[in-house]
């Protein structure tokens, strides 16, 4: 996801939490070369058995970059203190998804500036899958 529509998603989505200022922003640890976010440290943690590092911050901090690397630029995740929402963008996959509400889904998929679609729950995340992109 570019900074722009990161930007664009975090606004639609700083309006669905009650937390915006206490998010959660997860970077692949990708050879340790995650060490900061904005100066500020991470917890190193482990899902599945991928490493990632962890920080803490006000929704707003979306809008920063770690690196020069398209993989360093964004987390692969983020949500909210009070999980009203999730984005999720792994380093594997082409396509972002957000699992929110459904009025936080429908004001997304209003946006402009993203190419967004709705998808089931048990949609796949192969990229034979995206029938749209090819």
């Amino acid at each position: 996801m570019r900074v722009n529509e990161a930007v664009e998603v975090a606004k639609v989505l700083a309006g669905h939490t009650t937390t915006p200022d206490v998010c959660f922003f997860a970077f692949t640890a990708l050879d340790n070369m995650v060490e900061s976010f904005c100066g500020v440290t991470s917890r190193p943690t482990k899902v599945g058995k991928r490493p990632f590092h962890v920080f803490t911050g006000p929704i707003g901090r979306i809008a920063s970059s770690i690196g020069p690397s398209i993989a360093l630029s964004r987390p692969n995740f983020w949500w909210p203190s009070d999980a009203a929402w999730c984005v999720g963008s792994d380093v594997d996959l082409m396509t972002t998804y957000v699992g929110a509400s459904g009025s936080c889904v429908e004001q997304l998929l209003a946006l402009h500036s993203i190419e967004a679609m709705p998808v089931p729950g048990d949609q796949s995340i192969l990229r034979s899958a995206d029938t749209v992109n090819d």
